[in-house]
């Protein structure tokens, strides 16, 4: 495996839910194009395919399945601690 940008787990986790790049992309607020350039980083990256096209869409390898199962309990998690807004407490402050 080359050296992964971890910015394409969340949309490796998006593709593996909707199963369709098209509706993989709404949900994460891109476009249908950068989902799938970002598609063939993430096939350049592991050096194969994540996904296969199937009927209505794209069918998961069991690579994609051990990288949802490995990534989902780590990034949800480390998303809502980046994210997490701190609260200004002006009676706490030592400004």
């Amino acid at each position: 495996m080359k050296r992964l940008d971890l910015n394409l787990l969340p949309i490796a986790l998006a593709l593996y839910d909707e199963l369709n790049v098209s509706r993989a992309a709404r949900q994460l607020g891109m476009s249908q194009p950068a989902v799938s350039k970002a598609l063939r980083r993430l096939r350049e990256a592991f050096v194969g395919p994540l996904f296969v096209r199937g009927p209505g869409g794209i069918v998961p390898t069991p690579r994609a399945h051990a990288l949802a199962h490995a990534a989902r309990p780590h990034l949800r998690p480390l998303q809502e601690d980046l994210l997490r807004e701190e609260q200004f407490d002006p009676a706490a402050s030592t400004r």
